[in-house]
C-alpha cells in the first residue's frame, strides 16, 4: 500500500519539475529577448541623437526664413499704405 502512495507523489513531482523547467526556460528566453530589445533601443537612440544638429540647423533656417517673410510682408503693407495715402 505505501507503494501506491509514493507513485502519485512521484508523478506529481515529475510534473512539477517539468513545469518548473518550462517556466525557467521561458524566463531565460524572455530575458534574452529583453536584452536584445534593450540593445536595439539603445541603437535607435544613438541614431536619433545624431539627427539633433541637422534638425537644429533646419529649425534655425526655418525660423530665419519665417521672420524674414514676416518682415517683408510688413514692409510691403507699409509701402502699400503709404502709397494709398499719397494718392
Amino acid at each position: 500500500m505505501p507503494e501506491k502512495c509514493m507513485e502519485p507523489l512521484s508523478q506529481f513531482e515529475e510534473d512539477k519539475q517539468e513545469l518548473l523547467n518550462k517556466a525557467i526556460s521561458g524566463i531565460i528566453q524572455l530575458t534574452s529577448n529583453l536584452d536584445s530589445l534593450n540593445r536595439n533601443l539603445e541603437t535607435v537612440n544613438t541614431i536619433g541623437s545624431q539627427f539633433k544638429p541637422p534638425a537644429y540647423l533646419w529649425e534655425s533656417f526655418h525660423e530665419a526664413i519665417t521672420i524674414s517673410e514676416t518682415d517683408t510682408d510688413k514692409e510691403a503693407a507699409d509701402i502699400n499704405s503709404n502709397l494709398s495715402m499719397d494718392e
